[in-house]
């Protein structure tokens, strides 16, 4: 060791006598053993020196190394103009790695003015000579016309001349020339065999697309662990694109890892990828891989719209209307999804003609509204398919056209829309834009029904009762009522009500019928709220309780159920479970009247006759009497008969009088044989 160190010692005091003494090459030598740090500790600044001393002695080598310092400040404050003079001065006397540098230099524009076509002439001039480096970027000038006329042919030839050489990034640009037939004719054999070459020395980007072969099977077999490999490698490398590949091969199937696939789609997104932005908020927004973090989704989401993302664009103006993680803004909401829809995502055209149809964040134009959503629907969006059939079917924005909303309706329901199926099947069931088809209408109602659609199981099950499209089977229809009901469906909620409260297809059970009448109510069903009040008033299934059935009653009677009215009329007659009120019992017995029921009529006519709640009025009560027997009420046949035989309100007539007391005879009201025998009708 100690004689190894003296022989150290000796040869670079040697060395560093012949540099002092003007030796060039002895300079040369020392300036490297500097930059190296070589027997020496390095020390750029000293490397400068003696590279400067060498250089300006003549020696080629030199001057190239201390334009390469000047060009990027080592050892010495970075001076382009400097650097490029070295350069000229090695050039002259012919150093054959001068061309690329130059040519480098004046395709930056640094140290000298920029000039692609002097550019040009030094890297064919170095790759004349056999430069790789220099070969790739003359083959470049010629794929993209800089500095020359653009011509793929040429390139395709310097690419290739440089790919035999073995320089990476030219091994790239000949695949993906063989992948486009761009020069040559496609090839994606060749195309395979040239990324591989160049994926061997770790170009990221052939590596990605050596994976992208792998995965389709382009040019080999397909062989996704291949792919997986060269996806790993190119994402480990940095290369955006194969880091979101890899994070989406890792969100689902037998390599699932939420957590990897969040680590990769956040690696790619903090390189600017919009994709996997977008695919990052996604992560934040659902807490996939992640805790859920709304704002940070909100932030992602606007990074990768910003880039003209358009599902990004979307999902921001969706936060927007919802006010998730940014405070709602209708008009923001409006813009993104305006710039989305423009850009042809489906999803958004939907949501634009929604905003358009609700004057959400822009002034209502049903029109527009129209056209969004056509524009979704040609796209096969089911939502958009099922609005435009609603819109043509309501005449809103378009020409009313039944067919047209059959057509659409039909589109979304083969996509399995649920509520298209619906839709649909009411088409067929009304014969409403296409010919009545009972068989077809129930196959729709249940495919939508099977998808949970409340108002598809209640039709489904009236199907089954009836036996219309299908055979008749009290169990299926009884299954039906019940699954509709469990959902919330008033109209199920009530039939299921009806069935327990008279024993129809199933126990009687009055409590079972109280609790579905109630559910049914409290979603306003009128019928349901009167058969409530009237439980309430009985006490069955429940404690009579008459303020209940008064609320109920009220409830049923302000939505126009007439026998409701009728009721509450009487109560107010009364005065039962309320204070009693004649002027609100005439009132009452007015609105039942006016909707044809005839019991209310009937009492409307004797309140007019006895002129309690009103003024007497005999024509009113004639009138409303009247329409009562017409109807078929056997006490109002019975007054009417009075009426005609007495002349009250009307001319006396006893032909019509005896007709009408027959009548009220013959439909059970006793009291009328014994006035057709006290009055002597039975003449008539």
């Amino acid at each position: 060791m100690l004689l190894s160190a003296t022989i150290y010692g000796q040869s670079l005091d040697s060395l560093m006598k012949k540099a002092e003494g003007g030796d060039s090459v002895a300079q040369l030598n020392l300036a490297k053993k500097y930059l190296k740090g070589q027997d020496v500790p390095s020390d750029t600044t000293k490397a400068f020196y003696w590279l400067k001393k060498s250089a300006e002695q003549g020696d080629a080598q030199s001057q190239l190394l201390l334009a390469s310092m000047y060009y990027m400040g080592k050892g010495t404050l970075k001076d382009f103009k400097k650097a490029l003079n070295w350069i000229d001065s090695t050039a002259r006397i012919g150093n054959p790695k001068v061309p690329i540098v130059r040519a480098g230099m004046l395709d930056s524009g640094q140290g000298t003015e920029k000039d692609l076509s002097k550019s040009f002439y030094w890297f064919q001039k170095s790759a004349k000579q056999g430069s790789a480096k220099a070969q790739a970027m003359l083959a470049i000038y010629y794929y993209y016309g800089k500095g020359t006329p653009k011509d793929i042919n040429k390139a395709f030839y310097w690419f290739q001349k440089s790919a035999e050489q073995g320089f990476a990034g030219a091994q790239y640009m000949l695949a993906l020339m063989y992948v486009n037939g761009l020069g040559v004719s496609k090839d994606l054999n060749k195309a395979f065999y040239w990324y591989k070459k160049s994926a061997e020395q770790d170009d990221g980007e052939a590596q990605y697309n050596l994976a992208r072969m792998y995965e389709k099977g382009e040019g080999t077999l397909k062989d996704f662990e291949k792919a997986f490999i060269w996806y790993k490698k190119s994402a480990e490398q940095g290369d955006a694109q194969a880091q979101a590949m890899l994070a989406l091969i890792y969100g689902k199937g037998t390599l699932k890892n939420l957590s990897k696939s969040f680590y990769w789609f956040q690696k790619s997104a903090e390189q600017g990828s919009a994709n996997a932005q977008f695919m990052l908020a996604e992560y934040y927004y659902y807490g996939k891989g992640t805790s859920k973090n709304l704002n940070k989704s909100f932030s992602l989401f606007q990074r990768s719209a910003k880039q003209g993302f358009a599902e990004a664009q979307y999902m921001l103006g969706l936060m927007y209307t919802k006010g998730q993680g940014v405070s709602k803004n209708l008009h923001q909401a409006f813009y993104w999804c305006q710039k989305s829809a423009e850009q042809g995502f489906a999803e958004a055209q939907y949501m634009l003609g929604l905003m358009y149809a609700k004057g959400q964040g822009v002034s209502k134009d049903l029109k527009k509204a129209f056209y969004w959503y056509k524009k979704s629907a040609e796209q096969g969006f089911a939502e958009a398919q099922y609005n435009i059939a609603f819109v043509y079917a309501k005449g809103q924005g378009v020409s009313k056209d039944l067919k047209k909303a059959f057509y659409w309706n039909k589109k979304s329901a083969e996509q399995g829309f649920a509520d298209a199926q619906n839709n649909l099947a009411l088409m067929y069931d009304n014969g409403k834009g296409t010919p009545k088809d009972i068989n077809k209408a129930f196959y729709w109602y249940k495919k939508s029904a099977e998808q949970g659609v409340a108002v598809a199981q209640y039709l489904l099950s009236i199907k089954y009762d009836n036996g219309e499209g299908t055979q008749s089977d009290s169990k299926k229809a009884l299954y039906w009522t019940k699954k509709s009901a469990e959902q919330g469906f008033a109209e199920a909620q009530y039939t299921l009500a009806y069935m327990y409260y008279n024993g129809q297809g199933l126990t009687k059970d009055l409590n079972k019928a109280f609790y579905w009448y109630k559910k049914s109510a409290e979603q306003d069903d009128g019928e349901a709220q009167y058969n409530l009040a009237q439980m309430f008033y009985n006490g069955r299934g429940t404690s009579k309780d008459l303020n209940k059935a008064l609320y109920w009653t009220k409830k049923s009677a302000g939505q126009g159920y007439s026998e409701a009215q009728n009721n509450l009329a009487l109560m107010y007659a009364i005065g039962q479970g309320v204070s009693k009120d004649l002027h609100q019992a005439f009132y009452w017995f007015q609105k039942s009247a006016e909707q044809g029921y005839a019991d209310a009529q009937y009492n409307l006519a004797s309140m007019y006759i006895t002129g309690v709640g009103t003024q007497r009025d005999l024509k009113a009560a004639f009138y409303w009497d009247k329409k009562s027997a017409e109807q078929g009420s056997a006490q109002a046949q019975y007054m009417l008969g009075l009426m005609y035989y007495y002349g009250r309100g009307i001319s006396t007539n006893k032909k019509k009088a005896a007709y009408w007391m027959k009548k009220a005879y013959n439909n059970g009201y006793q009291e009328a044989k014994n006035t057709l025998d006290k009055l002597e009708l039975w003449k008539y």
